[in-house]
């Protein structure tokens, strides 16, 4: 996949970001999995880097995003200064700012929605420690 990518979009210009896929499956409210508001993180992002959603976004999806590589280049955000904010991305973070958190979820508010993000480049080492 890597080399894939690389070949494809370029050398560390591209970022995974890796999510559970619900798919069919049962509602993610009845395991206690908080279903990530895509919408509410595009505007949460482009809100921290005081830019248009289509300065880092290219396309959204429920089931994840794609970058706008050229803009974010333009605007001079870096590929680990997004890492890095949505690294710190919380729970409470994603709600609308209209509406409360759920009350199943009040005592995660502070949970990171997001085990880990990285640029690319970070790849390869983080790929040599889960082998090590």
């Amino acid at each position: 996949l890597t080399r894939y990518l690389n070949r494809r979009v370029g050398e560390n210009q591209w970022v995974i970001a890796l999510t559970a896929d619900h798919g069919v499956g049962p509602d993610p409210l009845t395991f206690g999995a908080w279903p990530i508001n895509i919408d509410e993180l595009v505007k949460d992002t482009s809100a921290h880097f005081g830019v248009e959603p289509g300065d880092i976004f290219e396309k959204t999806r429920i089931t994840g995003f794609w970058l706008n590589l050229p803009a974010m280049q333009r605007r001079g955000i870096r590929l680990g200064r997004l890492a890095n904010y949505l690294n710190s991305y919380r729970l409470k973070e994603n709600v609308e700012p209209a509406k409360d958190v759920p009350s199943q979820y009040e005592d995660r508010r502070n949970e990171k929605l997001f085990q880990s993000t990285f640029p690319t480049k970070g790849l390869p080492e983080i790929l040599a420690c889960a082998r090590g």
